[in-house]
């Protein structure tokens, strides 16, 4: 985990990753405002949208946080 990386890159990783879990995190709890949203712009399944949406930040955002495939994350 983030051997042998220079100092500032794994501060930058860990920024950016608490950006994405901080975003994923606090959006949580209007939900279903973020999911009427989306249906106010006739996309599909909108729930199923905004929940995956959700779970790609919190998810990638700890995969960069734990440098665990973190290109991916």
């Amino acid at each position: 985990m983030y051997a042998g990386q220079p100092a500032l890159e794994v501060v930058a990783h860990l920024m950016i990753a608490f950006l994405f879990l901080y975003r994923g995190l606090t959006a949580l709890p209007k939900f279903a405002d973020h999911a009427a949203r989306m249906q106010g712009h006739n996309i599909p399944f909108p729930r199923v949208f905004t929940a995956g949406g959700f779970a790609t930040m919190v998810v990638g955002g700890a995969m960069v946080a734990l440098d665990y495939h973190a290109a991916i994350g």
